[in-house]
Order: structure tokens, then sequence, then C-alpha cells
């Protein structure tokens, strides 16, 4: 009997010992999970945060379109050059500063510094019936705008030119958009031309790069 009464004394410790560790295993599962859980839903909240961000950068692509046409004199040839912008972005862009320098090359491929031509871009103002400098432009998601440039004739020969202008996001306030306090964005698109001595209209377009 006494024996009986000592193995059932036995088997109660040992009962409530495995009792006691599988409550201690089941609560350590229960942290570890709602630990996993937290992570795994900081994670995706990351994730989330950087998608939605990579989205409201704003993108803007340029391009150049080169032409040449109409002997002068001196040989000299009128040259047709436009800046194409466009809104590749998701979120609304502000680009401003547009303008382009032109550097006539030598035969080895060096600039020749007696040739730079710097061009802002600039605008007819109706009211002064005069160009003057263009003052920012805003392009919603997929619009696009050229941007004439009035070049002097030139001589024959190949040119490196360099369209640049700086931008930025757009913010709405009271339903109109402007100029946001983010860091300005440098785009640089560049292109060799070449201005032909015979005569020909030429018109060719640049691969289109985006902004860097």
């Amino acid at each position: 009997m006494a024996d009986y009464e000592s193995f059932a004394k036995l088997a109660s410790g040992i009962q409530s010992i495995f009792t006691v560790l599988g409550m201690i295993v089941g609560g350590i599962w229960v942290l570890f999970t709602f630990w996993n859980l937290g992570a795994t839903q900081r994670s995706r909240a990351e994730i989330a945060e950087i998608e939605q961000r990579s989205l409201e950068q704003p993108v803007l692509s340029i391009d150049i379109i080169w032409g040449t046409f109409s002997e002068y004199a001196d040989r000299k040839r009128a040259v047709s050059l436009r800046g194409i912008f466009k809104n590749d972005g998701k979120r609304a862009v502000v680009f401003e500063d547009v303008a382009v320098d032109i550097f006539r090359l030598s035969e080895s491929g060096s600039p020749i510094s007696t040739e730079l031509i710097h061009l802002k871009a600039q605008t007819f103002d109706d009211g002064q019936g005069k160009l003057t400098d263009m003052p920012f432009r805003i392009l919603r998601t997929g619009q696009g705008r050229s941007v004439a440039f009035l070049v002097p004739p030139l001589v024959p020969g190949c040119y490196f030119v360099q369209l640049r202008t700086v931008y930025t996001g757009a913010v709405i306030r009271d339903g109109e958009l402007y100029r946001s306090n983010d860091k300005q964005i440098n785009a640089i698109e560049q292109k060799i031309v070449s201005v032909p001595a015979d005569a020909g209209i030429q018109d060719k377009q640049s691969i289109s790069g985006k902004g860097h």
C-alpha cells in the first residue's frame, strides 16, 4: 500500500513537472510567434514604405532633337535645336533653369574653347513683346513639353551639345501644384552632332535619356 502511495505521489509530481514545462514551452512559443509576427509585419511595412517612396520619386526624361537647314553667308547653316521634357514618374514635377551648351570640336575631338555657345530657354512675353528667360514649368504625370533654343548659324563641323535642367517633385496645396522642398535633381542629356557642308535638311532625334 505504501508502495502504491509513493508511486502515486511520484507520478503526480512528474505530471506537475511536465505540466509546468508545457506551460513554459507554450509561453515561449506564444512569445516567439508574436515576436516573429511583429517582425514580419514591420518588414512588410518597411517594404511597402520603400515601394511607396519609389513611386513618389519624380522622374523627368529629357531628349535632344537637332536639325540643320538653309545655308547662310560664310558657309554657315541655320540650326534647329529642341529640348524634349517628359514626366515619366507617378508624381508631378517642376523643372527650371533650362539651358544648353554647344561646343565646337576640333579635328582631335577636343572642344574649341573660343567657340562655346551658352543658351538659356526663353519664352515670348506678349505683354512686353520680347523674349524673356523661361520661368519654371510644371509637368503632370505623362505630360511632355518641347523647348526651342535660338541657336546662331554655325559653320560646318562637329559639335558637342549638352542640355541640362534641375527638377524636383511638386506638392498640392489648396488644389494647386507648387514646387516641393525636396532636394533638386540635376538632369543632363548629351549628344554629338554634325553640321554638314552640303545642302539638305537633317533632323535626327537622339536616344531618350533620364536625368540623374
